[in-house]
C-alpha cells in the first residue's frame, strides 16, 4: 500500500514537472530582433495603409520584432538598397530580382506579394488618345527606375507600336501627375491605383491600360532578402512574414480601420472632413490590395509563389534584354518562409 502511495507521488511529480516544462517552452520569449523593411514605394500614399495594421495590432510585437520601416522610390531603388545591404528585407519587383540575381547578387524572394503589378499606363482622353497605337508620337511622363517604364518596351512591342516614337520625360515621382494634369504630357506611367485621384482632383476623362490585361501578365512586387541573411537568421524572416502577411489579411478584411491607421501614422494624408478625398483614399488603397489575392492565395495563402508565373517573368526578362539566363526560378524564390493561416 506505501509502495503505492509512493509510486503515485512520484507519476504525480513526473507529469507536474512535464508540464511545467512544456508551458516553460511554449511561452519561452523569443530572442528580440530588428529588422530594417524598405517599401517598394513612399509610405506616407494610401496604398500604404495596410502597412501600418501590424504596427497598429502588435503583430510586430507579439514576434519580438522591432521594424524599422522606409520607403522606397520605385523597385529599382529598393534592389539597390538589398545589394548594397542597407535594408534586411524589401519589396523588389519579380523582375528587378531576377536582374541582381544576373549581376551577382544573392537575392531571394521569399513571399510574392502582387499576383500581377498593377502597373500600366494613365492617358487623357483628350489629348487624342483611344487605342493603344495612339501612344505613338505622345510624351509619356515616368519615375527613373519604376517598373511601368522598365516594363514599357516589352509591352510597346507585345501591342504593336514602336517605343522610340515615344518621347520619355523622366521626372520625380512626385511630379507625374501634376504635369499630366497641366497637359504638358499626354500619359503618365503609374499603377491603377492613381486614377481615382486624379479624377476626383482634375476631373479629367482619363483612361488606364493595365499591363497585365493587355498581354504583359507578370508577377509584380513581393518580399526580398539577401540569401546570408535569410541563413542567418531564418527564424527573424517567417516571424516578420507571418506578421506582416497577418495585417495584409487584416486590412482587406477591415479596410476602413486599416486607412485610419494610416491616418495615425501619417497624419498629413488625413482629409479631415473631406469625405470625398477619404473616400478616393479608401479606393487607391483597395485597388492596391486587389492585387494581392487570387485563387492561388485563397487556396495557398497571401505570399505564395509557382513556378510557371516566375517562368514567365524569366523568360520575358531574358528577352527584354537580351540575356542568356543561367539560373532557374528556383533559384530566386522560395515558399519556405510563409506562414499558415493567412490564405485570402
Amino acid at each position: 500500500m506505501k509502495t503505492k502511495a509512493i509510486l503515485g507521488i512520484i507519476v504525480v511529480v513526473v507529469v507536474v514537472a512535464s508540464a511545467i516544462t512544456y508551458i516553460s517552452w511554449s511561452t519561452q520569449p523569443v530572442e528580440r530582433a530588428e529588422v530594417k523593411f524598405m517599401w517598394n514605394w513612399l509610405v506616407s500614399s494610401p496604398t500604404a495603409a495596410y502597412l501600418y495594421i501590424p504596427i497598429e495590432k502588435g503583430y510586430y510585437e507579439e514576434e519580438g520584432l522591432d521594424v524599422i520601416m522606409t520607403g522606397g522610390r520605385g523597385v529599382a531603388t529598393t534592389t539597390a538598397a538589398l545589394e548594397a545591404n542597407e535594408v534586411d528585407i524589401a519589396c523588389p519587383s519579380a523582375i528587378t530580382t531576377v536582374l541582381a540575381t544576373e549581376r551577382g547578387y544573392d537575392i531571394i524572394m521569399v513571399a510574392q506579394r502582387e499576383r500581377d503589378g498593377g502597373h500600366g499606363i494613365i492617358y487623357r482622353k483628350d489629348k487624342g488618345i483611344s487605342e493603344i497605337k495612339d501612344l505613338e508620337g505622345k510624351a509619356i511622363s515616368g519615375a527613373t527606375g519604376s517598373a511601368e517604364a522598365n516594363l514599357f518596351p516589352g509591352w510597346a512591342a507585345i501591342n504593336g507600336i514602336d517605343p522610340a516614337t515615344v518621347t520619355i520625360r523622366e521626372v520625380d515621382p512626385a511630379m507625374r501627375i501634376p504635369i499630366l494634369v497641366a497637359g504638358d504630357v499626354d500619359a503618365m506611367f503609374g499603377p491603377g491605383s492613381y486614377v481615382p485621384q486624379i479624377r476626383a482632383s482634375a476631373g479629367l476623362d482619363i483612361g488606364f491600360w493595365n499591363y497585365a490585361d493587355t498581354g504583359l501578365q507578370l508577377y509584380g512586387n513581393g518580399y526580398a532578402a539577401r540569401s546570408t541573411y535569410i541563413e542567418e537568421n531564418p527564424d527573424v524572416v517567417r516571424r516578420f512574414l507571418r506578421a506582416h502577411l497577418r495585417g495584409i489579411k487584416y486590412a482587406l478584411e477591415n479596410p476602413e480601420e486599416a486607412m485610419q491607421a494610416f491616418y495615425k501614422h501619417v497624419p498629413e494624408a488625413n482629409p479631415g472632413d473631406n469625405e470625398q478625398q477619404h473616400q478616393v483614399n479608401l479606393a487607391q488603397a483597395d485597388y492596391y490590395l486587389g492585387l494581392f489575392y487570387d485563387d492561388v492565395t485563397a487556396e495557398k495563402g497571401l505570399g505564395w509563389a509557382d513556378e510557371a508565373p516566375w517562368q514567365n517573368v524569366f523568360e520575358y526578362t531574358a528577352g527584354l534584354y537580351d540575356l542568356d539566363i543561367d539560373f532557374s526560378p528556383s533559384d530566386v524564390y522560395t515558399n519556405e518562409f510563409l506562414p499558415e493561416g493567412v490564405a485570402y
